[in-house]
Formats: structure tokens, C-alpha cells, sequence
């Protein structure tokens, strides 16, 4: 079971970060009709060896977190973040 409070807890800090103008973009990215296309081309980028799958030791999932943020023009979490989340999952 993943308690959301300890993922909210995690990425305060990337939060907090961002100005309310990158927090606008944020929600707009996720209620655009775009949004799950743009993820998929994503995570296909990000999968170097074409598995369907990503993983953390080859650099993947670093580089699909880091870059769907960039793609939206938002700080990505640290790399510190990312594998505490990730170690949730």
C-alpha cells in the first residue's frame, strides 16, 4: 500500500520550489487533452531498449521523470526524490 501523504512529504521540497506560474503549468499540462499522448512519447523515448519497460539502474526512470518536467517547463525532483519514490513502488 502507497500512503500518498509520504509521496506528498517526499516532493515538498520540488513543490515548494516551483513559483505559482510553474504550478498553473503544471495543471494545465495535466487537463490537457495532449497530456497522455505526450507521456507515452515519453516513456518511449526514455525506453532505450525497446522492453516496455524502464529501469532505474540503466538511467530510464530518472530520465522519464526529468524529462516529462522539462517537456512542461518545470524543475524535475532531484535524483534523491525520484529513487525514494521509486523505492516505494
Amino acid at each position: 500500500v502507497v500512503d500518498l501523504a509520504d509521496l506528498a512529504s517526499l516532493l515538498r521540497p520540488t513543490a515548494l520550489a516551483s513559483s505559482a506560474s510553474h504550478r498553473a503549468t503544471a495543471l494545465r499540462a495535466l487537463g490537457g487533452h495532449g497530456h497522455a499522448h505526450s507521456l507515452l512519447d515519453a516513456y518511449r523515448r526514455a525506453d532505450r531498449e525497446r522492453t516496455g519497460i524502464l529501469t532505474w539502474g540503466n538511467g530510464e526512470i530518472r530520465d522519464f521523470v526529468a524529462g516529462t518536467f522539462q517537456q512542461r517547463g518545470l524543475a524535475p525532483p532531484t535524483e534523491t526524490q525520484m529513487y525514494a519514490v521509486y523505492t516505494i513502488f
